[in-house]
């Protein structure tokens, strides 16, 4: 792990143990927050460059979502839609925090594909010389740069979708009453915060 990954990791360290110091864990809840969550179910990810195959996918699954332009602030909305409209399966849907340009991380939406992150949402500072999306993320992000997420498959995605009529955040899910957090642990929480 980076230094960026270890920050981040250590960011939902932090807040999760904020929150069972505040006694915040709900009676029927087994997570007190997303960080709590991410830790348990989720993983940090390397930057590595995508193949020509792999972003032949990425680029079949955005022609069939029909968005033009990936816009800032719809991270939920792009990545769901990419997964969703994937005919491949070889996107997943991932949420978690990021950092990226702010200090601060950010509840984010992405997709992977063969454990590398494709963000569409966000954009870098350098620009690639060639190819579609010179700024944003293809497996490759910038030095600093961190991303921690849990998966969800592009089944239960599209299900949602339907279901709801819309897209939102999996894990500040405030109309289901934040289920994801009664799914039973995988791990102690001591053993993910050390006390």
């Amino acid at each position: 792990m980076g230094a960026a990954d270890l920050n981040l990791r250590q960011y939902l360290i932090e807040n999760t143990r904020l929150r069972v110091h505040l006694g915040l864990l709900p009676k029927g809840y087994n997570y007190v927050g997303a960080e709590d969550y991410l830790l348990d179910r989720g993983s940090p990810f390397e930057s590595e460059a995508l193949t020509e195959d792999e972003l032949r996918v990425v680029q079949e699954a955005v022609a069939a979502t029909g968005i033009k332009r990936f816009q800032t602030g719809q991270c939920f909305y792009n990545a769901q839609m990419l997964a969703a409209m994937d005919a491949s399966n070889q996107l997943t849907y991932y949420e978690g925090y990021a950092q990226g340009t702010v200090p601060l991380p950010l509840l984010h939406g992405w997709v992977v594909i063969h454990d590398k992150v494709v963000d569409l949402t966000w954009r870098t500072m350098q620009r690639r010389k060639t190819g579609v999306f010179k700024d944003r993320i293809l497996g490759s992000f910038p030095e600093g740069w961190a991303y921690y997420g849990a998966h969800f498959s592009s089944e239960t995605v599209r299900t949602r979708i339907h279901r709801m009529k819309a897209t939102c955040s999996f894990l500040e899910d405030y109309s289901n009453d934040f289920s994801l957090f009664q799914e039973p642990r995988l791990r102690s929480i001591t053993e993910l915060i050390g006390r």
